[in-house]
């Protein structure tokens, strides 16, 4: 039977007079301590070598021992304890534990509460004898008989109940009765309670006799926390040693119950003459154990410092606190907790190892972090595990055995000691530490063959088998067993432990001789721990060369690897697991800097394979390309490899390495000459050829005489080039391949040998178009033009070729050549534009020879008319033949005049304007009511407005500008919906612009979501004729939001793609602005709208098949909802086109495919079209309004999209460049005007120039200091890891590098020094790269907002995005109090006011939306905004962006993401800065910081696929979470489409979640908290590869 206590007598034979004979026999004794003595325990007391001692309880007298624990930090005074309480003073131990003797039982009626919460139960002190500073008193009118303690509550009881006091606010609160249905005649009995644990106490009730009692457990509240016990009389004292408490009851009787389940677990009567007076709960008496030790003492086979040290250890743990104290007439005893491991190992000595395993589960119930004796009863747990798995292992239960083994905790050596033949250590445990009884057993044991033997020897002697069945099942497990270790102490940095090292050993050894290659090949090529003697002679006596070389091959010796796989190839070894090939070799090799073995074996595998030995010096990697010495590496290939080898490799230093080398260059020139040559001897190949060479020219013949005027000429596809028409045709015979690639090269490289190969190319016929090519780089271009067009026919080409000043311009099939409109000549140098007239009029001459009857009019008109501005007229009709009409001339004679007069007028132009710009407006709107009146636009114009492509932009604002003014003079006014980002507000700035300098009013409303247009387009004016809604409501149909009327017109600027085909193809009242043609780039999908909308599905018609077609359809996605509820709000159709007599069932057929067409169109995906802004400026250049201001602000649109990688790299080039050159232009304009007016052109800080530089992608370098910047941007922080100290180590190692100190690192950029400041770009590119910063600079452009210097494009759309999305919660979380703050809200008396009433409702947050809309519209202005809030809105993101930083590490070292099959998910439920993400575009910088580090670090276990993510963030206010999907692409300036804003209207709506769309873009939404799981678990499944 266990027994849970076990009693420890301390001092017995003591007898004291009176309490002052008491205080002065204690001070006697006080240098008597018998905390540390060992004993033998009886319950009795017998045999107890405590001394007796002098008297120290008188016996008259009822000893009452209390628990002071958290006196210890109290002055108490002795005088006071001697004096006052009667505490028996013992030196060192009053604070903690004090005996009380009490003559009578004290009725007390005041109690003193100390301010400040001690940590454990005591009990208080009683006034007046001791008066505390800081206490507060309590009147208790039925006084107080028991009083205890523990932090905050204070549990006291009178003489009939008990009651719980808050110590914090001074409340009593009734609890319980002493005695239950107690009456005049009920006992009086004295009240028990007990702290239990913090907030807990446990109470004792008594029935109406007195004969049984239950306790009850009860919080600080006195609400019931656990169940109740049943005691058979009324305790008279407890005591807790958790998890159990023991209660003295009458006729000296102790019950010890169970706290967690409440069940009686031991039962102890004492002999009557022990007279047992109280007991008590103490602080702990420390008792050595000498039994428990001897169990628990660590050994080692060698004595050392560190067995001195487990030797301390084992001692402490066979200490035990005995708090449970109970003193009789003269005796004071303990209460021990029974050690666990004295019972199991008498179980264990029996054999009944079944029952010690069930007592150790029961015990390993208790262990909690509320037991103090966990760490002993871990280490008894685990000695019972250990020697019952050595008993398991005698009776060959070998999976129980080890099974034992891991829950033990043994060391893993130990049990490989047991197996020698695969191990040979002989001092593998020397140093192991084990328990006495444990190393006592193991040494009986022996090994596992011994322990075999004697099995074998139990069951008689049948044969080798049952001894060989037994080793192998033994094995089998012991390598599960191991595996299973590994995965425990696995190696991580650093150098592998001896246990590793020990298991991974052996773990080889056993799949050596299982002949488990697979297993044992993944070990080896994984991170391991194997001994290099043991584990290489193990491999090589086995014959394993393969494993051997995979060994090698881990721990970094290539060489001997790659040695071992050439013999394996080569047949010199052999090895039946191997599977090396040369492609291994040449992958390895792939993998080293070391050229010597590069080359050593490189130039083998050549040898053997040429096109596998091609690819090892043939790198990928700029770094490691810059091993070998290209010219080397040619001089090699000369006697190794073939020709076309050496071509290859000459492809790639050209195409990939760039070689600017001429050499390199000529002689692939040169070889794709020779292999023409060669290609052109065989006749089959040259018939092909030749073929194909006439086709082309047939096929220009016969388009330009099929040509019946010179507009159709681009239509019949006569702009193709001859290289084009090479590339298409390219694969068609092998003269083709290689004259493309000839070609090209010839184009595009920048060093040539051109006499060099035009010597050789000459000679050889069909090559007419490559000489034209080395003509024209040799400046003989009279010759290479008429080759171009009398003999290749390559008139595109002609004209690229002198658009380009003479350089060929590589070009896409079908592209068009630069052509200017009426004739404007582009912005070049004077030599550049002399150069290109010179050109034009040779191909004028060339057309001018070609056959009229061929076509050769129409080619030289259409010449004439697309370049008119560098044909100038006086010399054309020179040569144009006298018998030409001038009505074919007209286009071009028209031209000609236009742009001499547009010269003649374009200075005085440019000096009116310099007179002022408010005089040209006013005289400008006089001249335009006086002489042309309101805009006219035709029946033409107004079919064509459901969408307005870019060239007609400047027709839709007539037509807004004509409606402002209205018929009869009545001017109505425009109204603005703006979403909140950095390229609408830029739009919105430059649409004021230009309404203002026509005197048109208008109204703006900043909205965030398609809710608020609904709302406001409910109470919109009737003065309203025009509504622009900017970069909102493009992917939704405004049918279902706006009441459409014909008097109101709807412009939609929306660069969010798909556009709704509603909108621009159904709707009149709805004009979409597109950057494209719709009607050709969505013909079929406008064909498919207008058809489902004039025509009904009718479903009586079609067969059950149908039906059930139909149905599965409609249940596909729901990707088409708004389609199937379009019935509900669909206005009048339009009268069907479809024939009446058409079977409805053709037309529900037709109906389906129009519709899976508009599925499919918006399943593809959302992305972002050019920017609005561009747009507007677009527009303003049509109106010829173009300025610096409006330049500037659609520059920051557009860095806007890139920096949030809404657009692809390569399209933000094309646009930048195009701005590069407005900037230049417009500079000239100015400057030019400037002269004319007869001011001196000086540079100026406030002259507002726009500059085109190379930008870091260091976030706010110039406004913060370099290492901020550096740590703080996506960029640099995802590539370097900079969540990881190694990724922080080599942010700082970068900055060494580059030579900048840290402490100047460290200053704002303004302050560093202007020498680091200047060499700051050319220490970037030369270290970056090394770091793998290899796009550390991008093109942007930059602008001078005077004296407050500097400002680049990233600059304003970081503090602009800032200033919109930070709310006043945001700001709390931030702990950061901006200026306007400040200004705006000083009544308020805190921050956090702010953030509280921000919680109100929707009007208080429209309340700081809008502020936030309009300070950010402010900030746009020229200087700056009120306040410079530009350089506030600066320091802001500097915050926002840290706390970016700081959310996105914290989720990826808790590794938040969890990886699903179709994308990654981080849900944040809690965090300091969770307020900032609420606002949906601090949630996609959080997104796009976790998608640059998820594409850095995640890309080696998911290559190079897209990496979607949707990250929720709880909104704890209102309980929902916002919810935002990225794509993320692989690569950095890539962009895919965005399909999480179908996946979530799917699941929204076949799952019936409700969502509320946060802003515009259908992949941010808002979803209520309890949904979340459900909505989460849906994405895998909707999402689509």
């Amino acid at each position: 039977m266990f027994s849970t206590f076990t009693v420890q007598p301390l001092l017995r034979g003591v007898h004291l007079d009176d309490a002052s004979a008491a205080a002065s026999e204690s001070s006697a004794s006080q240098g008597r301590s018998f905390l540390d003595r060992s004993s033998t325990v009886s319950p009795s007391g017998t045999n107890s070598p405590v001394p007796k001692s002098t008297s120290i309880f008188n016996r008259n007298t009822r000893p009452v021992v209390e628990s002071l624990d958290s006196f210890g930090t109290w002055d108490i005074p002795r005088a006071f304890c001697e004096r006052y309480a009667g505490f028996t003073y013992i030196k060192g131990y009053y604070a903690k534990t004090i005996f009380i003797w009490e003559h009578r039982m004290g009725i007390f009626s005041t109690i003193s509460l100390k301010s400040k919460s001690p940590p454990s139960p005591y009990v208080p002190s009683y006034s007046p004898p001791l008066a505390v500073d800081g206490t507060m008193e309590l009147g208790l009118p039925k006084g107080a008989l028991v009083v205890t303690m523990w932090k905050n509550f204070t549990c006291l009881a009178d003489a009939n109940d008990f009651n719980l006091i808050d110590n914090r606010v001074g409340r009593m609160i009734p609890v319980l009765p002493v005695v239950q249905n107690s009456g005049s005649s009920a006992q009086v009995l004295k009240p028990v309670c007990i702290a239990v644990t913090e907030n807990e106490f446990l109470l004792a009730s008594a029935t109406t006799s007195g004969q049984t009692a239950i306790g009850i457990f009860c919080s600080g509240a006195g609400d019931p926390v656990r169940g109740t016990l049943q005691w058979s009389s009324y305790p008279r004292a407890l005591g807790i040693e958790f998890p159990y408490v023991a209660a003295l009851l009458r006729g000296n009787i102790i019950e010890v119950h169970n706290i967690l389940d409440q069940k009686l677990v031991q039962t102890m009567r004492f002999d009557s003459a022990l007279e047992i007076r109280t007991l008590v709960q103490g602080p702990g008496l420390a008792v050595w154990m000498s039994s428990l030790a001897r169990a628990l003492v660590y050994q080692s086979s060698h004595p050392s410092e560190a067995e001195s040290q487990s030797q301390q250890e084992t001692n402490r743990i066979a200490t035990v606190l005995a708090r449970v104290l109970f003193a009789g007439k003269d005796t004071v005893s303990a209460l021990v907790t029974t050690p666990l491991v004295l019972h199991a190992d008498n179980l264990l000595q029996q054999g009944r190892v079944e029952e010690a395993l069930l007592l150790s589960e029961k015990a390993n119930a208790t262990i909690s972090d509320e037991n103090r004796h966990r760490e002993r009863l871990q280490a008894e747990l685990d000695f019972i595990h250990q020697k019952s798995g050595l008993i398991y292992l005698e009776e060959t239960l070998f999976e129980d055995a080890f099974a034992l083994f891991l829950r033990g905790r043994i060391d893993p050596r130990v049990i490989i000691s047991m197996f020698p033949d695969v191990l040979q250590q002989p001092d593998l445990i020397a140093n192991v530490k084990l328990f006495g009884g444990v190393r006592e057993l193991l040494n009986q044991r022996g090994t596992i063959q011994d322990i075999i033997n004697r099995a074998v020897a139990r069951n008689g002697d049948q044969g080798p088998e049952l001894g060989n069945m037994f080793l192998t099942n033994a094995k089998e497990v012991f390598l599960q067993y191991l595996v299973k270790c590994k995965r425990q102490y696995r190696t991580t940095k650093g150098r592998p432990g001896p246990i590793a090292e020990a298991i991974d050993t052996a773990l080889l050894g056993l799949w050596v001789d299982s002949g488990d290659d697979k297993n044992l090949l993944q070990l080896l090529g994984t991170a391991n721990a194997c001994r290099q003697d043991l584990s290489e002679a193990k491999l090589r006596s086995t014959g394993k060369h393969y494993a051997l070389s995979i060994w090698y091959k881990s721990h970094k010796k290539q060489g001997a690897a790659l040695e071992i796989w050439k013999s394996l190839i080569q047949g010199e070894l052999e090895d039946s697991s191997s599977t090396v090939s040369l492609q291994d070799m040449a992958t390895l090799l792939l993998s080293l800097q070391d050229v010597a073995v590069i080359e050593e074996y490189g130039w083998w595998i050549v040898g053997r394979d040429e096109t596998i030995g091609l690819k090892i010096f043939m790198p990928g990697d700029s770094k490691r390309a810059a091993l070998f010495d290209p010219d080397r590496v040619l001089e090699s290939f000369r006697s190794k490899v073939s020709q076309e080898g050496i071509m290859t490799y000459l492809e790639y230093l050209v195409t990939q390495r760039k070689s600017e080398v001429p050499k390199h260059r000529t002689m692939l020139s040169q070889l794709y000459v020779d292999n023409i040559v060669r290609a052109a001897a065989n006749s089959q190949s040259s018939t092909k050829h030749q073929e194909l060479i006439n086709e082309f020219k047939e096929q220009q013949t016969r388009k330009l005489m099929a040509s019946g005027d010179i507009k159709s000429l681009e239509s019949a596809g006569i702009m193709d080039t001859f290289l084009s028409y090479l590339q298409s045709n390219s694969k068609v015979d092998p003269i083709s391949s290689y004259r493309a690639k000839l070609s090209q090269l010839l184009q595009s490289t920048p060093v040539l040998d051109a006499d060099e190969i035009l010597a050789k190319v000459k000679s050889i016929p069909i090559l007419r178009y490559e000489v034209a090519l080395l003509l024209a780089r040799t400046g003989e271009f009279d010759e290479c033009i008429g080759n171009l067009v009398q003999e290749v026919k390559d008139y595109q080409g002609a004209e690229i070729l002198c658009l380009s000043g003479g350089n060929f311009k590589s070009r896409s099939k079908g592209t068009k050549a630069a052509t200017t409109s009426e004739g404007d000549v582009p912005k070049v140098t004077a030599t550049e534009l002399d150069k290109r007239r010179k050109l034009f009029m040779v191909l004028l001459k060339e057309y001018l020879r070609l056959p009229e009857d061929d076509g050769g009019m129409n080619l030289t008109l259409r010449l004439l008319n697309s370049q008119s501005s560098y044909l100038d007229i006086s010399e054309v009709v020179q040569f144009l033949p006298e018998y030409w009409s001038v009505e074919s001339l007209q286009e071009y004679l028209l031209r000609s005049l236009r742009r001499s007069h547009h010269d003649f007028k374009e200075i005085q132009v440019v000096k009116g304007l310099s007179l002022g710009e408010n005089l040209r407006i006013s005289e400008e709107l006089i001249q335009l009511y006086e002489t042309q009146g309101p805009v006219v636009i035709t029946a033409n114009d107004e079919s064509d407005m459901g969408h307005v492509k870019l060239a007609n932009y400047s027709l839709a604002y007539k037509r807004i500008k004509n409606a402002a003014f209205g018929d009869g003079g009545a001017s109505s006014t425009v109204l603005f919906f703006v979403s909140a980002d950095v390229d609408s507000i830029c739009a919105f700035r430059m649409w004021t612009t230009l309404l203002k300098s026509d005197c048109i009013s208008y109204v703006v409303v900043p909205v965030s979501g398609m809710d608020d247009i609904r709302a406001e387009s409910k109470i919109m004016s009737a003065s309203i004729r025009s509504v622009l809604m900017l970069n909102c409501g493009g992917l939704f149909n405004l049918e279902d939001y706006m009441e459409l009327s014909e008097d109101v017109t709807i412009y939609v600027l929306d660069s969010h793609r798909p556009v709704n085909l509603r909108n621009a193809f159904w709707n009149n009242e709805i004009i979409v602005f597109h950057d494209s043609d719709l009607d050709k780039d969505l013909a079929q999908e406008k064909d498919a709208i207008i058809f489902t909308e004039e025509n009904e599905y009718d479903q009586g018609d079609e067969d059950d098949e149908s039906d059930q077609e139909d149905e599965e359809d409609d249940e596909d996605d729901g990707d088409d909802r708004n389609d199937r509820e379009d019935d509900d709000h669909r206005r009048t159709r339009r009268k069907t086109g479809v024939d009446s007599e058409v079977a409805p069932r053709q037309v529900n057929r037709q109906w389906k495919e129009s519709r899976a067409i508009i599925v499919e169109y918006m399943s593809k995906g959302s992305t972002m079209g050019t920017s609005i802004s561009n747009q507007t400026y677009m527009m303003a250049t049509q109106l010829d309004r173009s300025s610096l201001d409006l330049l500037w602000l659609a520059i920051v649109g557009l860095s806007s999209q890139y920096l949030s990688e809404q657009i692809s790299h390569r399209d933000y080039l094309v646009i930048t460049q195009t701005y590069k050159d407005e900037s230049e232009r417009l500079a000239r304009a100015g400057a030019l005007a400037e002269e004319q007016g007869g001011a001196s052109r000086s540079s100026s800080v406030d002259d507002g120039a726009i500059r085109c530089t190379e930008e870091y992608r260091f976030m706010m370098v110039r406004h913060w200091s370099l290492y901020e910047s550096m740590y703080n941007s996506n960029y640099v922080a995802s590539r370097l890891g900079i969540w990881r100290e190694p990724g922080r180590q080599r942010l700082l190692a970068l900055l060494a590098k580059m030579g900048f100190s840290l402490e100047e690192c460290n200053q704002v950029f303004a302050h560093m020094s202007i020498d680091l400041k200047r060499i700051l770009k050319e220490r970037v590119e030369m270290v970056a790269p090394e770091y793998g910063l290899h796009e550390v600079l991008y093109t942007s452009f930059t602008r001078s907002y005077g004296y407050r210097g500097l400002m680049s494009a990233s600059d304003v759309v970081y503090s602009v995005t800032s200033l919109l999305e930070t709310s006043p919660a945001s700001l709390v979380a931030m702990k950061y109090s901006p200026e306007w703050i400040t200004e705006e809200m000083r009544t308020k008396a805190a921050l956090a006011d702010v953030s509280s009433s921000v919680q109100g409702g929707e009007d208080e947050r429209a309340s700081w939306w809008h502020a936030n809309f309009f300070r950010a519209c402010d900030s746009l202005d020229g200087s700056g905004g009120e306040g410079d809030q530009l350089r506030q809105g600066l320091k802001l993101c500097m915050q926002v962006q840290k706390a970016v930083i700081r959310q996105g590490i914290a989720i990826i070292e808790k590794q938040v993401i969890i990886t699903l099959s179709k994308c990654r998910v981080a849900t944040l439920k809690d965090g300091p800065d969770l307020p900032v993400f609420w606002d949906p575009l601090s949630l996609h910088k959080l997104a796009q910081f976790l998608v640059y580090a998820i594409r850095e670090y995640g890309s080696s276990k998911s290559g190079h696929r897209p990496i979607p993510l949707v990250v929720a963030v709880l909104k704890e206010d209102t309980q929902t979470f916002v919810v935002t999907g990225v794509s993320g692409s692989p690569v950095i300036g890539e962009v895919i489409p965005n399909k999480f804003g179908n996946v979530f209207e799917r699941i929204s709506y076949n799952e019936k979640i409700p969502v509320k769309h946060l802003g515009f873009d259908k992949s941010v939404i808002e979803i209520d908290r309890d949904d979340l799981e459900a909505f989460m678990k849906s994405i895998g499944r909707y999402m689509r590869s």
